[in-house]
């Protein structure tokens, strides 16, 4: 999903699926005839031989440049699996091997996907391509309203509808959404040029052709489950993909995965974790949500192959409708690809499918890019040619996409160009970032970054936090933070800030003061004013500092980071229970929904004030269990369905010399347990214990 960072310029940053990388800037431009059709009909080569060892060492060799870390390629070829293979490990510095069968997000490869499950709703009879998308989804409304009025179920997977792309409200804010809040969210989004003239990619516009899609079926639960199930009841069950899902935690318990990587300004990757992978692509899941592996992505292969029909003889779509998802509706700017080649290959887009030819030949493609993983899938139909590139690396589109064009090469006899453009274009890529970290300062200043300190909240991005730790400064947003260093101008002068962590990196961060009150602003990729985060009115506390009135003792410990936990508690049919808590070494707040589960529970985890961490264990960690420690504890009383309770849930805290500095109870009642504060919040966690 991600394209463009303000900063270093292509792909180190923003997003969760993708489009083509190697053009991706909106403009007009009329599909016209850009090679010269010399390979029209023509039957590629086998992928045997010399051809096949010269196949393998250019895929090493792509991906050793790149830095991936582990990965998987699928060739078919005539209707067969001509080539299956993986590479690498799973996790960075780790020993298990990636293999055919491991299962790897592929990012916005699930969009086509997405389009042929629509297909076969049209073949059932069940949903018109035309359907207008306002009586699939009621309630549905863009910020444009002869825009709402006109747009049908094709429109929404057709990049054409004058969307702009805005990631970053994912990454900011993913964890919050629900597929209904998604679908609502497009309501803001303003159109920045007009219908059908130039290719716009927005994730939140195809997803919502995807829940409108699945709104057709027979479902009584939410739009998200609704279109799992429209998926592998239309698509991955019938092609013969069992293992692929849209389910991290079927995912870990499968065991048989590769961690995501993504790299910050540093340029080195380094692992994820599988939590924050789904809080940015559940919400647009349509667009780029699925698990699968090599192998099951190879039975994908043949199926478009077949036209429609899966490997076992099962008629998945028809041809018709699979060929309505080929046809071209938007062209693409020929002046943003390096060759001519490239520039047909991604000369337009149509309903979840770059559209093009290679030298004559008719190519089908599209790139996938998460936080943390990188895919290609492409064929060429009347070759009967077709391949996937599966990585557990952000930021390597431009080796996939190398590696889908060596095979082209080889087995289309053509001059061998793509592996010297990947090179330059890598090492174009390293510069920027050599040229980024130069331009950054080693030290933040506290005297200037003291004003800024504190909560924001942004209507669209939602809240964040600015923090200072032993002269760090930290980004907070929930799910993802990051340390923000200053950037200089050519005289030395700090001019903003940088985030310098993935997933954020390279994100710019301006600190302002406007009418004596503190913003934070980051920019918006589709352009204007960007997105302005106002101090939140927490930020100035509204009780006496404890600083005022605390014993030395309590004040030199304060409380900073953040706490999160997750158990099965005992007993029968138990979910996990989960808490979060934030504090900034003065407040301490709890997350107003804090997930339960039935039965009875104790969890203690590990507060510092020496490092800022999110520990995802029970058990204290060893190397900070002796600076404090915050115990939870929660009893819930089930009624006779087992589907409500009612409990208490009382938060500790205490400094390293066993003072307890802060107490609080929260009751409540429901499947979900709503905040009701006894002590409210705000309370100091320093001062006269609470009782």
């Amino acid at each position: 999903m991600r394209r463009i960072p303000i900063v270093i310029t292509v792909l180190l940053l923003l997003a969760a699926t993708s489009a083509p990388v190697l053009g991706q800037t909106p403009g007009p431009a009329t599909l016209e005839a850009r090679s010269s059709g010399d390979l029209a009909g023509v039957v590629p080569l086998p992928l045997t031989g010399e051809r096949r060892a010269a196949f393998e060492a250019s895929v090493a060799d792509l991906m050793a440049k790149a830095g991936v870390p582990g990965g998987a390629v699928a060739v078919v070829q005539g209707g067969e699996i001509v080539y299956l293979d993986g590479f690498g490990v799973r996790e960075m510095g780790g020993t298990e091997a990636v293999t055919l069968d491991t299962l790897l997000m592929i990012g916005s490869v699930t969009k086509p996907m997405t389009a042929t499950m629509a297909a076969t709703l049209v073949d059932d009879g069940r949903l018109r391509w035309d359907a207008p998308l306002a009586n699939l989804l009621p309630g549905f409304a863009t910020a444009d309203p002869a825009l709402t009025e006109r747009l049908i179920l094709a429109d929404a997977f057709c990049a054409c509808t004058g969307l702009p792309r805005q990631d970053l409200e994912l990454i900011f804010s993913g964890a919050e959404l629900t597929a209904e809040a998604l679908v609502a969210s497009v309501a803001g989004i303003t159109p920045t040029t007009p219908f059908g003239e130039a290719f716009q990619y927005s994730n939140q516009m195809f997803s919502t052709g995807g829940y409108a899609a699945a709104a057709a079926t027979p479902h009584e639960s939410g739009l998200y489950d609704a279109y799992v199930a429209a998926m592998r009841d239309q698509v991955l069950a019938p092609i013969g993909m069992v293992r692929s899902t849209f389910d991290d935690t079927a995912v870990e318990a499968d065991g048989d995965y590769a961690l995501p990587h993504s790299r910050g300004v540093s340029g080195v990757y380094q692992p994820l974790s599988l939590p924050q992978e789904a809080a940015f692509v559940s919400p647009v899941a349509p667009a780029g949500g699925l698990w699968s592996s090599a192998r099951e992505m190879a039975r994908y292969l043949q199926t478009l192959l077949g036209y429609g029909v899966a490997p076992d003889g099962t008629r998945v779509v028809s041809a018709e409708n699979l060929e309505t998802t080929w046809t071209p509706r938007v062209a693409s700017s020929p002046e943003d690809f390096p060759t001519p080649t490239l520039a047909a290959a991604y000369a337009g887009y149509g309903l979840g499918w770059v559209v093009g030819d290679y030298h004559g030949q008719r190519m089908l493609s599209h790139s996938g890019s998460t936080l943390g993983f990188e895919a290609q899938v492409a064929i060429w139909p009347e070759a009967q040619l077709g391949i996937v590139v599966l990585t557990n690396a952000q930021g390597a589109e431009l080796s996939t996409q190398g590696v889908q064009f060596r095979l082209a090469e080889l087995l289309f006899e053509q001059p061998a160009e793509i592996e010297t453009l990947v090179s330059q274009g890598l090492d174009a890529s390293a510069q920027r970032i050599v040229e980024l970290r130069s331009r950054l300062g080693d030290q933040v200043d506290p005297t200037a970054v003291a004003p800024f300190l504190g909560r924001y909240d942004n209507p669209v991005l939602g809240e964040v936090s600015l923090v200072l730790h032993e002269g760090t400064l930290i980004l907070d947003a929930g799910e993802v933070r990051s340390e923000l260093r200053p950037q200089l101008d050519e005289q030395g002068r700090v001019v903003g800030y940088v985030a310098t962590d993935p997933p954020m990196a390279p994100l710019p961060v301006m600190l302002r003061q406007e009418g004596g009150a503190p913003s934070l602003v980051v920019p918006n990729p589709a352009g204007g004013n960007g997105y302005v985060f106002a101090a939140a009115s927490e930020a100035t506390p509204s009780v006496p500092s404890p600083h005022d009135a605390t014993p030395a003792a309590q004040v030199e410990h304060p409380v900073v980071g953040s706490w999160w936990s997750a158990n099965d508690a005992p007993g029968p049919g138990v979910q996990t229970a989960t808490a979060i808590f934030h504090a900034d070494g003065t407040y301490l707040e709890v997350d107003p929904n804090i997930g339960v589960g039935v039965g009875a529970w104790t969890a203690t985890g590990a507060w510092t004030a020496d490092l800022i961490a999110v520990y995802q264990d029970i058990d204290p960690h060893p190397a900070v269990a002796a600076q404090g420690t915050v115990t939870v504890r929660k009893t819930v009383e089930v009624d006779e369905t087992g589907d409500a309770f009612t409990g208490l849930l009382t938060v500790e805290v205490k400094i390293p010399d066993g003072t307890t500095v802060f107490t609080a109870s929260y009751a409540g009642r429901g499947t979900r347990l709503q905040v009701e504060p006894i002590v409210p919040l705000g309370t100091p966690l320093a001062g006269t214990p609470v009782p």
